[in-house]
């Protein structure tokens, strides 16, 4: 059998198509010992994990089985039927481990770069704003500007929903829908917002964008940097916001609508 896991990182000894591989040939030389071989491109493809006593575990079950460990490169086979060739094998699975590591080192400063040049990449682009491209050393940087009328509309939602004038989350939802303000997402084909965009939208690591500044606590950084792209509302409603949230938790669940559109 052939198995594969894409876009997996061999770090993972959890993976897939991986575990069912060596549960398949558990099975089936338990019963028949009719599998003699266990193929990996490379060492690195059956485990890359920082933990190697983990890897050694795996490579103890396959073993278990009676099958040999395989690796194949590009000068070369090396496999666990002979003293040399475990060696071997056991030297290659600490590089890449320690080679993992240093890559992580790597990509780790390189995307805390990204974010201390004021650039903050998001997956899908915030409410309001629409991505461009800017010259940055030569470079081609993806960059967030206003985008009107969304950008107006939710600056004017932020601080009416601050204030308390907009009592509830759902004021705040029908504030926008009434507003004709469409969903951003690539994933939301009807265009329509949906209710849970109002909890996205009030996300603290979100507000902040709002408010020109950026933090990314999944790329390390907690701090609020100062960023590039304009503002849609000013730290003062952020934080009038943030206090509102944390005093009151059912901002939800109020039934009364304090705004009144015709009080304008």
């Amino acid at each position: 059998g052939i198995y594969k896991d894409e876009a997996i990182s061999g770090q993972n000894l959890a993976r897939q198509s991986f575990q069912a591989a060596i549960s398949y040939l558990e099975k089936n030389n338990k019963n028949w010992v009719n599998i003699d071989y266990f193929i990996c491109g490379s060492t690195s493809r059956f485990s890359r994990s920082p933990k190697i006593g983990d890897t050694f575990a795996m490579v103890g079950r396959v073993e278990k089985t009676g099958a040999k460990l395989v690796a194949v490169w590009n000068w070369g086979i090396q496999e666990t039927s002979t003293e040399e060739g475990m060696l071997s094998i056991w030297l290659n699975f600490l590089v890449d481990a320690i080679e993992s590591k240093r890559w992580q080192k790597r990509v780790k400063s390189w995307l805390k770069w990204k974010v201390y040049s004021w650039y903050r990449p998001f997956p899908d682009v915030p409410l309001g704003y629409e991505r461009i491209k800017e010259k940055v050393n030569g470079q081609d940087i993806k960059i967030l500007i206003r985008k009107e009328p969304e950008a107006t509309v939710l600056a004017e939602g932020f601080s009416l929903f601050s204030e308390g004038i907009l009592l509830t989350k759902h004021d705040l939802y029908e504030f926008l829908n009434e507003r004709w303000i469409k969903s951003n997402s690539k994933k939301n084909k009807s265009w329509k917002l949906h209710p849970s965009i109002i909890d996205r939208l009030l996300d603290v690591w979100k507000l902040t964008v709002y408010a020109w500044y950026i933090t990314y606590p999944d790329r390390w950084i907690n701090e609020l940097i100062p960023a590039k792209h304009p503002t849609i509302i000013d730290f003062d409603i952020m934080h009038k916001i943030m206090v509102r949230l944390k005093k009151d938790k059912d901002l939800t669940n109020h039934k009364k609508k304090a705004y009144d559109e015709d009080a304008d």
